[in-house]
């Protein structure tokens, strides 16, 4: 499987500080990265900041992305995902920040079997 292509839903503290660590690693990355966020003033000030594209909705970046790292918070997840769920199934995969949710909550959101991944960064992850 290849990963060409990565959305980020949730351009808050954690999910930009990805972006930015993932850009000084490789700069020429901010191509193939793509990112939503409920807040438009946000994913116009990492676009801005970073050079990275913006999606005009979850389901139109889920279905643009191989990966598609989620940073939001615990209760926002449903919402986030309901729009993005009919892209998956197709070797998508599906990378959690959000903290309290179990893989087994995240993997029932889908009808399809979807590789689940959870992280639980700091901040620290920009470095």
């Amino acid at each position: 499987m290849s990963i060409s292509r990565v959305g980020l839903i949730g351009c808050g503290s954690i999910g930009s500080a990805f972006v930015r660590g993932w850009l000084r690693s490789d700069p020429e990355m901010a191509a193939r990265i793509a990112v939503s966020d409920t807040r438009a003033d946000a994913v116009q000030q990492l676009c801005g900041e970073t050079g990275v594209e913006p999606a005009a909705d979850n389901a139109e970046l889920a279905r643009r992305s191989d990966l598609l790292l989620l940073a939001v918070k615990p209760g926002d997840i449903e919402s986030a995902l309901e729009p993005a769920v009919p892209q998956f199934g197709k070797g998508k995969i599906l990378v959690s920040v959000a903290a309290g949710r179990t893989l087994a909550f995240l993997e029932a959101l889908f009808p399809v079997e979807v590789p689940v991944f959870r992280l639980m960064p700091n901040i620290a992850v920009e470095v």
